[in-house]
């Protein structure tokens, strides 16, 4: 059984198909896409943190705030369509995220 790819890996390898055969990324192109595998894997990981928050009896709402700051902080560095892979995944957890009578 392979490991599953992650978030990260699996945007990065589709940047790379997007180049034409006989192309390649130079060293400043590859450690941008190791810097966006990296910022979207983090993304991916802050939002699990935050679903386990939001799940609980008692939401912290500190934590909430820091947590929701920090992923939209990590998401503007690297704004093209990074959600694109998780988009459906990504629109049901922003919806859970509003909860009505968490304060």
């Amino acid at each position: 059984m392979t490991p599953r790819k992650t978030p990260g890996s699996r945007l990065v390898e589709s940047l790379r198909g997007l180049l034409e055969d006989g192309y390649e990324f130079d060293e400043a192109e590859e450690h941008l896409l190791s810097m966006i595998e990296s910022e979207t894997d983090r993304v991916a990981a802050l939002r699990a943190v935050l679903a386990d928050e939001l799940a609980k009896d008692q939401v912290s709402t500190r934590r909430v705030t820091e947590l929701s700051a920090e992923i939209r902080l990590l998401e503007m560095r690297f704004p093209p369509n990074r959600r694109g892979i998780d988009n459906e995944e990504h629109d049901a957890r922003e919806a859970e995220e509003v909860r009505p009578g968490v304060s």
